[in-house]
C-alpha cells in the first residue's frame, strides 16, 4: 500500500524553506565579503590579493625603512599593513561594519555597503586615484557555498516525509 503524504504539512515546510533559506544565503554571501577584508583580497576561484599601499613620498619611505630597521613602531597609514599592524581598507572598520544583508527574498537577496560613497569607488578603481580592491562581486567559491546550503536545505524538506 502507498505511504500517504500529508500535503498541508509538506506546504508548511515548503513556506518555511522559503522565509529561512534567503538569509541564509544572504547571511552566507555577507560571511563570504567579510573574510576578503581578513584576508585582504577577494575571493572568486581563487584568493585575489588587493594592492598594497603605497608610501608617500621617497624621503618618508627612507625614514621608514630606518624605523623598521630599529625595530620602532611605525606611524599608521605610513606603509604596508606589517608596519602599521592595521589591514587594508580598515582605517576605521566603517566600511566592514556597513557590509549588510540589504534584502532577502525568495526572488531577490541584496548584500551591499550602505552609506558609505567611497565603498564603490574601492570596489570598481572608478576614481582613477585608487586601485581596485574588489570587496563585493560575483564568486565561484560563495556560489559553491550557497549551492551547498540549498542541498542541505532541500535534503532536509525532502527527509521531512
Amino acid at each position: 500500500m502507498a505511504e500517504r503524504i500529508n500535503i498541508e504539512g509538506a506546504l508548511l515546510k515548503l513556506r518555511e524553506m522559503e522565509s529561512t533559506l534567503p538569509t541564509v544565503i544572504g547571511n552566507e554571501a555577507k560571511r563570504h565579503f567579510l573574510n576578503g577584508f581578513r584576508k585582504e583580497g577577494f575571493t572568486d576561484t581563487f584568493l585575489e590579493k588587493w594592492a598594497s599601499r603605497k608610501r608617500k613620498t621617497a624621503r618618508d619611505r627612507r625614514r621608514i625603512d630606518k624605523l623598521i630597521k630599529k625595530g620602532r613602531a611605525v606611524t599608521s597609514g605610513m606603509t604596508d599593513q606589517g608596519a602599521t599592524g592595521r589591514g587594508l581598507l580598515v582605517q576605521s572598520g566603517a566600511m566592514r561594519k556597513a557590509l549588510i544583508v540589504h534584502n532577502a527574498t525568495w526572488t531577490l537577496i541584496q548584500v551591499g555597503i550602505i552609506g558609505i560613497s567611497y565603498a564603490g569607488y574601492h570596489n570598481t578603481g572608478d576614481d582613477g586615484f585608487e586601485p581596485i580592491r574588489k570587496i563585493i562581486g560575483e564568486s565561484n567559491v560563495l556560489n559553491e557555498a550557497i549551492r551547498k546550503k540549498v542541498r542541505i536545505a532541500a535534503d532536509r524538506f525532502l527527509r521531512s516525509f
